[in-house]
């Protein structure tokens, strides 16, 4: 029996395999020799692609009295990144990386996977030297989009009262939040009563104290007494508007209107003053200052002897200019606690600021304003308040006994102004 080979069949798939294999590494060559050739004669400008800035109103700045610049809006740079562009993301992740080593790079990582997302924010507000060494790695997908930044040419000067906006553009605090709308609608400047070097100056003696005594915090104040135009407001520690808020939770906090404080003895002429306006006290009576006092569930003491007053003898001006507890409890004894709680009240101590501008903390009041309450904040005890709301209630000392609210924003209209006047219409004697 003979054998019979199988019949050869020619491959004819084969030589097509080969031209299609070739043709496709053949376009992978060109593809690679293209991309150079644009980086090479584009630059790396070219790959990082523009994005159209939408067109919005400008944020209106912020100036002194005197037209100093506090805050203003300028055109800036942010990143972005369209993932679907990206050809390695593992080298788009290092490349940036080195550049803005603060990134986190699993979150970039987990941003450039989702190949679906054309655009992507990576970091907003960069630097001119970030923008140059970004462009310089020439990777693909990086977007470098222009768009408006909130810069503060102070730094830190008046930080916690300017506050800050967010990455958009959207007032977080202070000024910024509290005239968010009106900035908003761009147009001319928003001039505050504020005066930046009066400012710089108390600055300038809060970190000084800060290296002089061991001190949490602290607030400076000046105010004009006449008008009640607020010059200088500053919060220690410090702020930079520019870090919108990374500080703890404690430096964040404005002191001169959030925080309240228990004063102490500053209390003293307000308890002076609230006995004279009730006609209870004349500058020639005397008390006995000799013994501590209980009044109330208190026993009211002086931490030192009154070196000035000879005897038991103290008048009004003994007490306040020896700081006499026991002198301005006796005091607030013969006015009554009703009447002191309503002389506070005058003078804003026991409500928040409820009119324009910034808002400041509602006091922490006697629950009971009984005989104890009524001695021990005659003294400054028992109540808390904000700085701002206490130092308006200094204005009458200086302006003739005229009690004047805070302003904020010029021109300052007198008219407008509350006012009421103190010492004017005193009681009969009891």
């Amino acid at each position: 029996m003979r054998a019979y080979a199988a019949p050869h069949r020619q491959d004819v798939w084969g030589p097509r395999r080969a031209r299609i294999i070739a043709v496709g590494l053949a376009l992978v060559f060109v593809v690679i020799v293209g991309r150079s050739a644009y980086v090479a004669f584009n630059g790396p400008d070219r790959i990082a692609v523009p994005v159209a800035a939408v067109e919005a109103v400008r944020r209106a700045d912020i100036v002194d009295r005197r037209g100093e610049l506090l805050a203003t809006t300028v055109e800036g740079t942010s990143l972005a990144v369209d993932p679907s562009a990206i050809w390695d993301s593992r080298d788009v992740v290092a490349g940036i990386r080195t550049v803005l080593p603060d990134l986190r790079e699993d979150a970039l990582t987990a941003m450039m996977a989702d190949r679906k997302r054309q655009f992507a924010w990576v970091k907003r507000g960069l630097e001119d030297e970030h923008i140059t060494a970004l462009k310089e790695l020439g990777v693909e997908g990086l977007m470098f989009v222009r768009e408006p930044q909130r810069r503060y040419p102070g730094g830190s000067l008046a930080g916690h009262y300017l506050g800050y906006t967010s990455i958009d553009g959207d007032g977080l605090e202070g000024i910024e939040r509290v005239y968010d709308g009106r900035l908003k609608q761009g147009g001319e400047p928003l001039q505050l009563t504020l005066d930046a070097s009066v400012q710089f100056v108390v600055e300038e003696e809060l970190t000084r104290a800060f290296a002089d005594f061991d001190m949490k915090g602290a607030v400076g104040i000046v105010l004009d007494a006449h008008s009640g135009a607020v010059r200088a407001i500053a919060s220690w520690p410090e702020i930079d508007p520019r870090r919108r808020g990374e500080e703890g939770d404690d430096a964040r906090t404005n002191r001169a209107l959030n925080a309240r404080m228990e004063l102490g003895s500053i209390y003293k002429p307000l308890t002076v003053a609230a006995a004279m306006e009730a006609g209870v006290l004349q500058p020639t009576d005397v008390f006995d200052v000799s013994t501590p006092v209980k009044i109330g569930a208190v026993t009211v003491r002086d931490p030192h002897p009154l070196a000035r007053v000879s005897g038991k003898a103290a008048t009004a001006e003994d007490i306040l200019a020896e700081s006499s507890n026991i002198g301005a409890a006796l005091i607030a004894q013969r006015m009554g606690a009703d009447r002191q709680k309503a002389f506070l009240g005058k003078v804003g101590l026991l409500a928040g600021h409820g009119g324009e501008g910034p808002q400041w903390a509602s006091p922490l009041t006697p629950q009971n304003w009984d005989q104890t309450a009524m001695a021990t904040v005659a003294y400054g005890h028992g109540i808390s308040v904000s700085p701002l709301a206490f130092a308006m209630t200094y204005t009458p000392f200086a302006n003739g006994g005229e009690y004047v609210s805070p302003t904020f924003i010029e021109p300052v209209d007198a008219a407008k102004t509350k006012r009421c006047l103190l010492y004017t219409s005193p009681s009969p004697r009891d």
